[in-house]
């Protein structure tokens, strides 16, 4: 499970992954949508981990984890916050626009 989605500075990715084996090595990999690598990191005996703050750029990102033969990859979203934030207030809008039925 990779959360929350969206992040977002304020919020920054989680990784959870309960069925791997105590002593499991996890790769995790985040790369845009022009396929460049923005962070990567190996753990091994934790099912847990917190991603650090990464100043990223508002957007749409794949996060890719690997363990033995097992493989996951989920697509995540990076958003703004905050005032003067035009992504999270392109969010409300469409919200807010969908429930009025415009």
């Amino acid at each position: 499970m990779v959360y929350p989605n969206p992040f977002s500075e304020a919020e920054p990715l989680a990784i959870q992954w309960a069925e791997l084996e105590p002593n499991a090595t996890l790769s995790a990999t985040l790369v845009d949508l022009m396929g460049r690598t923005v962070w990567q990191n190996t753990y091994t005996g934790m099912s847990t981990f917190r991603l650090p703050n990464l100043n990223l750029s508002a957007g749409l990102y794949f996060m890719t984890l690997v363990s033995g033969d097992k493989k996951r990859v989920t697509k995540v979203i990076k958003h703004l916050i905050g005032p003067g934030s035009s992504v999270g207030n392109l969010v409300v809008m469409w919200r807010l626009e969908g429930l009025f039925g415009e």
